[in-house]
């Protein structure tokens, strides 16, 4: 059923079949967690073999309006909800490039204090199991 229905999809858009694929999902809360987990594999495929562990501590940045479901994907493929990062929005409802810009920039500082603790002799215990 689903590959005829891309198929016909196809056709209304107007794409060759070759030219397209899709997925169809039941809800919301997958479809957030498909948008995580596809990009999340795309980049970092060896997820498949050697688990979270492989990967640096990943941070999703989203809109303070977003869906409460990517906070339960984050939870759900083992990033963490404190990794999920809110953007103001506007009155609109739209999301302030410049606030998101300021939280990417936020993130970036904090990781990068972790280098400086790791060559402290005071402190360098506090960032132990860091390799993981």
């Amino acid at each position: 059923m689903e590959t005829s229905l891309l198929k016909k999809m196809c056709e209304i858009i107007g794409w060759r079949e070759t030219e397209a694929d899709g997925i169809f999902s039941p809800g919301g809360s997958i479809s957030n967690l498909y948008g995580v987990l596809v990009p999340r594999y795309r980049q970092y495929p060896e997820i498949k073999t050697k688990g979270m562990t492989a990967l640096p501590c990943l941070v999703l940045f989203v809109s303070e309006q977003g869906q409460y479901s990517v906070k339960k994907a984050a939870a759900i493929l083992g990033m963490g909800t404190d990794n999920v990062i809110e953007a103001k929005c506007d009155e609109s409802g739209k999301m302030i490039p410049a606030e998101l810009e300021k939280n990417i920039l936020q993130a970036k500082r904090k990781a990068a204090w972790g280098g400086g603790l790791l060559l402290s002799r005071n402190h360098s215990y506090k960032l132990s199991g860091i390799e993981r």
